[in-house]
C-alpha cells in the first residue's frame, strides 16, 4: 500500500518545506451546498453515514478535498454528469458504499494499492496547467458548465484535526481517504506543492525519522495507523465500520530549542504542566511502529518520543 504526499514550498509560511496530504482551507463556493447536492454522487440521505456529518457540514469539507486534489495533485474526484442526472459510467475504482467495502473481506487481495484524496486520472475537460481559476473557471463554474459529478462515493472520512490552542493559526481540517488505480499519475502545482511522492508509510516514516522526508503531524499519525493495515481494503473496512473518532486537538508545549506536541491520548495532555527533559528526547526517540503520544519538533522535523512517566 502506498499513499501520495506533497512536499509544499519553501516560501509557505505555514510548514514550509514539509511533506503533507493534498488539502487546503475552504473556498466560500465550497460552502454552496445546495449546488454542490446537484454534482455529488451521494444523496442527501446516503451522505451523514458515509462521510460522517451532515450535509450542510461535511459537504464543503468533501468539496474542498477534491477541489485542493484537483489544483494541488492534478487528480481529479469527479466523472460526467448523465442525460438524466447522476455519473454517466460506471465509476473506475471501488465504491466505499457498496456492501463490500461493509463487511470484513474474505480476502485481502485489493488491487488499487494507492490512496489519497483523489481517484481518477484528470478529466480532460481543462489543462493541468490551469487548475487554479486565475481568471478562467472557478472550481464551481467548472463542474457547472462540464455538468461533473463529484465522487464523494469514493471517499471514507479518516479523521479531523484542529491545530493547537496556542498556535498563532489555526485550522480545522478533516481528512479523507480515497483508492486510485496503480499506475494514477500526480503532478503538483509547482507553487504551493513543488514535489510529490507515492511511497508506503513505514518507508515515509523511515524517512522523516532520519530527516529525509519531514511530515506534518497529522501525516506522521495517519501513517503509524497504515502500519496495523495489511492492505488498503482492510484499511478502507476499517473506515466504514469503526465509530467516528473525535476531533484530534494536540497541545503544543514549547521548548528551548522546538516543541513537544502532545496528543490527547498522552497521559499527560490535560495537567497544567508536562515533564520533559529536553536533553534527553534524542535518546528517548521512539523506532518507527512503536507507539507514542508525543511529537518532538526540533530542526523543521516532527519525531515520536516516548514519555518517560509511562
Amino acid at each position: 500500500m502506498e499513499l501520495y504526499l506533497l512536499r509544499r514550498s519553501a516560501a509557505s509560511r505555514f510548514m514550509p518545506g514539509v511533506y503533507v496530504f493534498p488539502g487546503g482551507r475552504l473556498e466560500a463556493e465550497d460552502r454552496d451546498t445546495d449546488f454542490w447536492l446537484g454534482h455529488v454522487d451521494l444523496s442527501e440521505k446516503e451522505m451523514p453515514a458515509a462521510l460522517n456529518g451532515r450535509p450542510e457540514t461535511i459537504l464543503p469539507f468533501a468539496v474542498a478535498a477534491i477541489r485542493e486534489t484537483w489544483e494541488e495533485a492534478g487528480v481529479l474526484l469527479a466523472g460526467p454528469m448523465a442525460r438524466g442526472g447522476g455519473p454517466a459510467t460506471a465509476p473506475a475504482t471501488k465504491d466505499f458504499n457498496s456492501p463490500s467495502f461493509r463487511r470484513r473481506p474474505e480476502s485481502s487481495a485489493f488491487p488499487e494499492g494507492r490512496i489519497k484524496s483523489g481517484m481518477t486520472e484528470a478529466d480532460p475537460c481543462t489543462d493541468p496547467a490551469n487548475r487554479r481559476p486565475a481568471g478562467g473557471l472557478s472550481f464551481k463554474r467548472l463542474a457547472g458548465t462540464r455538468d461533473l459529478i463529484l465522487s464523494t462515493s469514493k471517499m471514507a472520512y479518516w479523521s479531523r484535526w484542529i491545530t493547537p490552542q496556542s498556535m498563532p493559526k489555526r485550522f480545522d481540517t478533516c481528512f479523507f481517504i480515497a483508492p486510485v488505480k496503480r499506475n494514477q499519475r500526480c503532478r503538483p502545482d509547482n507553487r504551493e506543492t513543488v514535489d510529490g511522492i507515492w511511497i508506503s508509510p513505514r518507508e515515509a516514516l523511515t524517512k522523516n525519522s532520519d530527516g529525509s522526508l519531514p511530515l506534518s503531524p497529522p501525516a506522521l499519525v495517519t501513517l503509524h495507523q497504515m502500519l496495523s493495515f495489511a492492505d488498503l481494503r482492510e484499511m478502507v473496512v476499517e473506515a466504514r465500520n469503526r465509530t467516528w473518532p473525535a476531533a484530534i486537538t494536540p497541545r503544543l508545549w514549547p521548548l528551548e530549542k522546538g516543541g513537544l506536541l502532545v496528543q490527547p491520548w498522552d497521559p499527560d495532555y490535560e495537567r497544567d504542566t508536562v515533564r520533559v527533559d529536553e536533553y534527553r528526547l534524542q535518546k528517548d526517540v521512539l523506532p518507527v511502529g512503536a507507539p507514542f503520544s508525543r511529537l518532538w519538533l526540533s530542526g523543521g522535523v516532527f519525531r515520536p518520543v516516548r514519555n518517560p512517566d509511562s
